[in-house]
């Protein structure tokens, strides 16, 4: 009796007492409890784990690059033009702002920046003549490039009053003379590359070196003093004509891409080709080697010069022109093991084109 009114006791006085129903339901709850959190414990170490491989497959995209690459725009510009005036003027005289901007030659431009800049209408006979390309700066793999820059020394042109340091790499004597005298502030072979390593020689100063095809090796051993002015066969830093190369990088004229209208996928270059009073056949000749180093940069791609539009300086006039007769032909050529190295080899170079070619080119094209 005495023993089963102290269990009825326990129970109901100390309800947790071992052996009590209370108890073993506290202790089932408590291992369900601990059961749910081991597993979202569990969970949660395998989201991380997804995460980070996630992470590391993706590439690192800063956020103002990734905020452009979602709002720029697919289409050209002048693609929604046409799409917004399809038709073509059937008269001589005609609204500009109803329809699309006529292409015309280049030789009809000038005429009609002549007329325009004639000293009885703006008076600017000698204004500078700009030339802005549009270049297609797609890749193959969905990607773009952010600019296209280079120098260029033209055939005709007065002195830019621009002068940039130049160091040569050639193991010539001659050739080291030559490029003295072309504007390089410094000349020498392996004995310069020794100095420079040693810190004899100083180059903080150097904007741009140019080495020989015989001296490229020993000057390769100078990539991290040297950096961004390191040689490269691609900008045209590397040949066989020290001079040419010399005076090219010293006091060419430099011209650089710029995006506009928030687009990713296009880019413009302005470059001057020369002036209003200048020769027909000078501006061509001038035209045709900028075009050539432009191309150089990507020629894999058949359309990366889109557009040409010629202005002059101080005139509101502007006038949509044909390159096509003057972009040289290019090919890439594999190279290297297992053809991974691109060389281009300009096929045949640009010749200039009379003006009833391109106007019935431009009719076929219509």
């Amino acid at each position: 009796m005495l023993q089963s009114a102290l269990a009825a006791l326990r129970q109901q006085v100390w309800p947790t007492y071992a052996g009590g129903a209370c108890y073993q339901l506290a202790v089932r709850t408590a291992k369900r409890k601990h059961l749910r959190i081991a597993a979202r414990r569990k969970r949660e170490m395998e989201n991380k784990l997804k995460a980070k491989e996630k992470i590391i497959e993706k590439t690192f995209v800063p956020y103002k690059i990734r905020l452009l690459q979602q709002n720029a725009p697919k289409v050209r510009y002048d693609e929604l033009l046409a799409q917004q005036f399809p038709f073509t003027p059937t008269d001589n005289v005609w609204f500009q702002k109803s329809y699309m901007k006529r292409v015309c030659s280049l030789d009809e431009a000038l005429q009609f920046h002549r007329e325009a800049c004639h000293p009885t209408v703006l008076n600017i006979p000698e204004a500078p003549l700009l030339l802005d390309v549009e270049l297609n700066m797609k890749t193959d793999k969905e990607k773009f490039l952010d600019t296209v820059q280079g120098l260029v020394m033209l055939p005709h042109t007065e002195d830019t009053r621009v002068r940039r340091s130049v160091i040569a790499f050639c193991k010539n004597i001659e050739d080291q003379h030559k490029a003295l005298e072309a504007g390089a502030d410094i000349a020498g072979g392996e004995e310069l590359v020794t100095k420079i390593e040693k810190g004899e020689v100083k180059v903080d100063n150097i904007a741009y070196a140019v080495s020989h095809v015989d001296t490229i090796v020993d000057v390769l051993r100078l990539r991290g003093i040297l950096k961004k002015a390191l040689p490269e066969k691609k900008r045209g830093m590397v040949g066989t004509d020290m001079a040419t190369m010399t005076r090219t990088f010293a006091t060419g004229i430099q011209y650089d891409s710029f995006k506009v209208r928030g687009e990713l996928w296009w880019a413009h270059v302005k470059f001057p080709i020369g002036k209003v009073n200048m020769p027909d056949q000078h501006v061509k000749e001038n035209l045709e080697v900028f075009l050539k180093s432009v191309t150089i940069l990507k020629p894999a791609d058949l359309g990366f010069i889109l557009k040409g539009v010629l202005r002059a300086e101080g005139s509101t006039e502007e006038f949509v022109i044909d390159l096509q007769p003057y972009i040289p032909k290019v090919e890439k050529v594999k190279k290297g093991k297992k053809g991974k190295t691109d060389e281009v080899k300009f096929v045949e170079p640009a010749t200039n084109v009379a003006d009833g070619d391109a106007q019935e080119r431009q009719a076929v094209q219509a």
